[in-house]
């Protein structure tokens, strides 16, 4: 499987669609302005690129509904959806070894079969 990199959806119904159709998929919440949202793109692009998982960035100034429909109030967050469901999240202080430690987990669970 390759990394196909950061993918932006441009519309609610494109987000709703990724998390369908995609086995895993980590959305990236964040606004342009977010000097702390651009410091830990990095980190969260190493942790998918490590567990070949895409990357969609999810802009909430062109996507404000994202914010309400999925209660993020503050950034940065980040979604795990895994199977269609959301498996993670984390919001402003993210704690990103428990994210690759719930990826590892999952990962473990559903290759096992």
């Amino acid at each position: 499987m390759s990394f196909p990199g950061w993918v932006e959806p441009q519309d609610w119904e494109e987000v709703q669609e990724v998390a369908r159709i995609h086995p895993w998929a980590l959305f990236y919440l964040s606004l342009p302005s977010c000097g702390v949202c651009t410091a830990l793109k990095p980190k969260v692009d190493s942790i998918a690129r490590d567990h070949q998982i895409p990357v969609f960035y999810v802009d909430l100034e062109k996507i404000p509904l994202a914010g309400g429909q999925w209660n993020v109030f503050t950034i940065p967050g980040v979604l795990l959806y895994v199977q269609g469901r959301e498996s993670w999240r984390g919001l402003r202080f993210l704690d990103l070894r428990d994210l690759e430690d719930q990826i590892d987990r999952l990962q473990g669970i559903l290759f096992s079969r």
